[in-house]
Parts: C-alpha cells; structure tokens; sequence
C-alpha cells in the first residue's frame, strides 16, 4: 500500500536502568544528581546522543537518613531534565539547574514538604511505604550533544538537628536510539 511507502523504519528501542542503591542524599548545601542513562552507556560502551526520552517508570523513596527529631522538617525538590556534562562535572551540582527555584524544561518535577511527624508516608525504614511513582511519557529529544539526562534533588529544611533526606529507588528510562 502506498501508505507506507516513504515512512521511515521505526528506531530501535532500549531500556536505561539506574539503580539508586544505597541511595543520594541532598543537602542544603547544594545539589544532588544522578546520571540516568550512565547504565546504559557503559553497557553499550559509548555515549548516547541524539536520542529520544519516550517514558521515565519507577519508584522513588525518600526518607529520613535517621529518625528526625520533634520540629524537623524539610522541602525536597525533584525534577528530571536534560542538562549538559559540563554543568553536571561542576561540584555540589552548582551548574545544574535547581528544581527549587529554576524554570527548567522539566520532563518531571514534584515538591515533598516532609516533618517530624510524617512517619507513615517518610519512614526511617521502607515496610510498608510504597513510595513515589514516576510514570512520565515525555518524548523529549536530547537538543545537544554531550548532554546528561539528569534526576536532580535540592533538599532545604529548616530543621536544627541537620537531619539529612536520603532517596532511595530506581527508574528505568526508555529512550529511541538515532
């Protein structure tokens, strides 16, 4: 059928898994990021570039690093984007663009206000807390080469013990190959 005659052949299609292990913890003092395709690369053992962001899946668990003491709170700021290697190198990720306060082109972006009492949806431990869902259909084109895609997290409290957020997960990221 003259339909399909002249459409180009679907791209091919991979999964990105990050693992956040023993987690990333923000702190006041700046920035916290992780590569999302890092995985993926060092599997293939290149650099992706010129690829397209199509779904972002997974579970996020932020919790208290230990058990917050009466008053603690925090804001934790989330958000995913593109952002370059060179502003994602600069330390205490003061290159990167902040989901606090930043108008970024943002693929997912989400705000957490967490206190002492919150034990049920932050707990010190995982049983029973079934986390932050990220189900996020973007289909965003990486605009630059050398580029990060980056899950980046500011965490600002007002808390005097100094108690730190730890995220905990792991997301998977679908991406068209070029």
């Amino acid at each position: 059928s003259s339909f399909f005659r002249g459409r180009a052949p679907r791209r091919q299609r991979q999964w990105a898994i990050t693992d956040l292990g023993t987690g990333f913890q923000p702190t006041a003092a700046g920035l916290d990021s992780v590569d999302l395709l890092a995985g993926l690369e060092s599997e293939l053992g290149y650099e992706q570039n010129n690829i397209t962001v199509l779904n972002i899946r997974g579970r996020l668990f932020p919790r208290w690093g230990a058990d917050p003491a009466a008053g603690d709170a925090s804001t934790l700021f989330l958000g995913i984007t593109f952002v370059s290697q060179q502003a994602f190198a600069v330390a205490a990720g003061a290159g990167l663009p902040d989901p606090a306060v930043d108008n970024a082109d943002w693929m997912w972006h989400d705000v957490f206000t967490i206190g002492s009492n919150d034990t049920n949806r932050w707990p010190t431990s995982l049983n029973g807390f079934a986390g932050l869902e990220i189900n996020n259909r973007s289909m965003r084109k990486m605009r630059e080469n050398n580029s990060v895609l980056a899950l980046i997290a500011n965490n600002q409290s007002n808390q005097g013990t100094g108690q730190p957020i730890i995220v905990l997960g792991g997301l998977r990221v679908l991406v068209a190959l070029p």
